[in-house]
């Protein structure tokens, strides 16, 4: 049994790690994201600063374009009904707590539990 609790603790630390790693990715993308952006910004600038509308250059096409006028949401209160989407999702919490007291409800039924391993400080 050692070795098992052995390989479930390094694969615990692995875990973590990896969610670690995740997070650093993560973020490294938004800053990369983010400078491309700054540069895209800056090239339309010197782009039409200079009159140009398109260049070939690195093996690529390069293009200015006017995109049409968005909606900016600046005031949620405000927004009209008719402009909502209203998600529909079961609140599991409520059944859960319907079940517990013993109640039946349609569409649900309940599994036999489980058993499951925990992992503590040693005493």
């Amino acid at each position: 049994m050692e070795n098992l609790f052995n390989e479930i603790s390094e694969l615990d630390t692995t875990i973590d790690d990896l969610k670690a790693t995740k997070k650093n990715i993560e973020n490294s993308i938004k800053a990369a994201e983010k400078r491309r952006q700054l540069l895209a910004e800056k090239a339309v600038n010197e782009m039409q600063e200079n009159g140009v509308l398109n260049t070939d250059e690195c093996g690529y096409r390069w293009g200015v374009r006017h995109n049409p006028p968005k909606p900016i949401i600046v005031d949620d209160s405000k927004i009209p009904d008719k402009f909502w989407k209203v998600k529909r999702e079961v609140d599991k919490s409520k059944i859960n707590a319907a079940c517990k007291l013993g109640e039946s409800v349609d569409g649900v039924m309940l599994d036999n539990g489980s058993i499951s391993l925990t992992k503590g400080a040693k005493k």
